[in-house]
């Protein structure tokens, strides 16, 4: 941000998927249900709904339910709120809450924490977060069934419950959440009846339906990709040129793929097998691999965690008998496919 004030005209770029979103984050008394996909933006969203609520001389507190995210959410929002005077922390770790934690807690401009953390800080001191004004629920689909999902949701239930809820704000935040009846659940719960419906990805206009390398050829060959590049001004006009050059390469064979490799795996503990087809896997919330239809709607989960350095593209497909998926990448370099700890 402070970054603006070098420049004539200062401008921030916002992606189609954060307009909405955007314009809703400038007003303090909506509260936000945002199910985008991973690398849509989220993060941006909660950067704006930040800047509304310091701006008004409140703090915000984000709880994120893995200390990995959290670490990961300090970094970021000391990078952008850092410059301009703002304080950030985090509480993670260990269970129980120390005097440097209490401090933090209450006097941070920006605070991250972890459920159980801002759980203990809450019964010791209900007060701490009197003068909070924003409240962000990171990861809001990890509310369910498991242990960790359980604490999640009874803290969220218990901010929801306090006397003086009404004086500040709620944004959750999710790539996985569920869409129809589920997603407006939640989306009732989080703004207490009020009328409003959650901020999601709305399809537009040379969005990829690709799942596989044919696939992403008869993409770019594809009639309404060819009007988009030949308009010379898409993705943006800034990008337009190394768009165009890169589709010309990709259909020349000028780039080509290094290495094709193909393992089985299992879904993961009660998770929908999805009907037999070819199907995009991609990569969220730091691993998390998940079955997805061609335009990113998340159906199932891998039981493995994936770690692939050089983004290559991942397909799945089911066969009739299988119980399993088969994982196809194309591209340069390998994917490390991790078991869980437990």
């Amino acid at each position: 941000m402070t970054s603006l004030y070098a420049r004539k005209t200062s401008e921030v770029e916002l992606w189609p998927s954060q307009l909405e979103a955007a314009e809703r984050s400038t007003d303090v008394r909506d509260d936000l249900v945002v199910a985008l996909p991973t690398s849509a933006g989220k993060t941006r969203i909660a950067e704006l709904a930040a800047l509304m609520t310091v701006a008004q001389q409140k703090r915000v507190l984000i709880v994120t339910p893995l200390r990995a995210l959290s670490a990961q959410t300090e970094r970021s929002f000391r990078e952008t709120f850092g410059p301009l005077g703002f304080t950030v922390s985090s509480l993670y770790g260990a269970s129980g809450v120390s005097e440097t934690d209490e401090d933090a807690l209450r006097s941070k401009n920006i605070v991250i924490a972890t459920p159980e953390k801002l759980d203990f800080a809450l019964r010791n001191d209900p007060s701490i977060i009197d003068d909070i004004g924003l409240i962000v629920l990171d990861e809001g689909h990890m509310i369910g069934p498991t242990e960790r999902e359980i604490r999640y949701e009874t803290l969220v239930q218990r901010l929801l419950r306090r006397s003086d809820a009404a004086s500040r704000r709620i944004v959750c935040l999710s790539a996985i959440l569920p869409e129809g009846d589920q997603l407006d659940d939640l989306t009732a719960w989080i703004r207490n009846d009020e009328p409003g419906g959650p901020v999601t990805l709305r399809w537009r206009q040379g969005s990829a339906l690709f799942v596989d390398l044919p696939g992403m050829r008869a993409w770019l060959e594809g009639a309404e990709v060819t009007a988009l590049t030949d308009a010379d001004d898409w993705p943006t006009p800034e990008t337009a040129a190394l768009w165009q050059r890169f589709r010309s390469d990709m259909l020349s064979g000028g780039i080509r793929t290094r290495e094709i490799s193909e393992i089985r795996l299992a879904l993961d503990h009660n998770q929908p097998r999805p009907p037999n087809g070819l199907y995009r896997v991609e990569e969220v919330n730091g691993g998390e691999a998940w079955i997805c239809t061609p335009d990113f709607r998340r159906l199932a989960k891998l039981r493995r965690r994936v770690r692939d350095r050089a983004h290559g593209l991942l397909s799945a497909r089911f066969i009739p008998g299988a119980n399993r998926a088969i994982v196809k990448r194309y591209g340069r370099g390998r994917a490390a496919w991790i078991e869980p700890e437990d």
